[in-house]
């Protein structure tokens, strides 16, 4: 996930982008969910962790009921599903010489031991969940707004020397991931009582969001002079895949304003979304002039 290795993969992104968006350019609209943002990002990154695309359906399912559960499983049941299919690719590639993120992760060592097994599903579903949601639901959030603002669409198609800060602003615009942490000792705060093994939820929009971070915050700025957002965590916890999702976010925008530079709302196309670790818009159709 290293800007260097990012890098290595970048024109097969490319590639893989502009094949999605030829799908269906000519036939003058889309399901943008289903026809561009689920498959994208989950093939790219099953490519990374060396999983059958057939396996995504699947594997996108557990990863919508770890973020946005629906009650059809428990929470028992998703880590379950996970450690069933997971643990079994651990084992494969333990001591494999692969290159894929997964053979990366279970081989390497932690303070001079291996990882266990328990540890080790525990990356690798994590690592799936964010692989197949988190850019997923990005890109529903920044093509929904592009279609009803027409001037920063504009802006971008006729010059993408804008577009490096327009992604730095979708970022802050739309801070779709939730942090939580797990309270290590009984604690209050705010009037609180936190005792130990709560779970906090910490949501990343009011930072975004708020007057106190960013001037007119609701409005979606070009040329900010300067943007407070906490998408990808910070320090010790900041989202190892943050270099990926900014790298995906760029080749949408440059190769779909290149081919689609006017898109809008399907008529009658009410917006809705669904809150979760991670917040999603519903799915939407796009329609232009073919």
């Amino acid at each position: 996930l290293s800007p260097k290795a990012i890098s290595s993969r970048k024109e097969a992104m490319r590639g893989l982008t502009v094949e999605l968006i030829e799908g269906f350019r000519a036939k003058g609209r889309c399901n943008f969910t289903h026809d561009f943002a689920e498959q994208l990002p989950i093939r790219i990154f099953l490519r990374l962790v060396d999983l059958p695309l057939a396996d995504a359906p699947k594997l996108k399912h557990l990863a919508d009921q770890f973020t946005r559960p629906d009650g059809s499983l428990t929470f028992l049941e998703v880590e379950q599903g996970f450690s069933d299919y997971i643990g079994p690719v651990i084992r494969e590639r333990r001591g494999g010489p692969g290159d894929d993120l997964i053979t990366q992760m279970v081989n390497r060592q932690v303070e001079g031991r291996d990882l266990t097994q328990e540890e080790a599903e525990n990356l690798c579903t994590q690592a799936l969940v964010g692989g197949l949601d988190t850019v997923v639901n990005l890109l529903g959030f920044v093509f929904a707004h592009l279609a009803q603002d027409s001037e920063t669409r504009r802006a971008l198609a006729s010059d993408p020397r804008k577009l490096d800060d327009a992604i730095l602003e979708c970022l802050r615009r739309f801070p779709v991931v939730s942090d939580s942490r797990e309270v290590i000792g009984q604690c209050e705060f705010g009037g609180v009582t936190f005792r130990s093994r709560d779970m906090v939820m910490a949501s990343t929009v009011p930072i975004a969001l708020s007057d106190r971070s960013n001037p007119e915050p609701m409005e979606f700025r070009l040329g900010r002079q300067a943007r407070r957002q906490y998408l990808f965590g910070k320090g010790s916890h900041t989202c190892p895949g943050a270099h990926l999702a900014r790298v995906e976010l760029k080749l949408v925008l440059e190769e779909w304003l290149a081919r689609i530079p006017e898109f809008r709302l399907a008529d009658g196309c009410a917006l809705s979304f669904t809150s979760g670790i991670v917040a999603t818009v519903d799915p939407f159709e796009l329609v232009w002039d073919a």
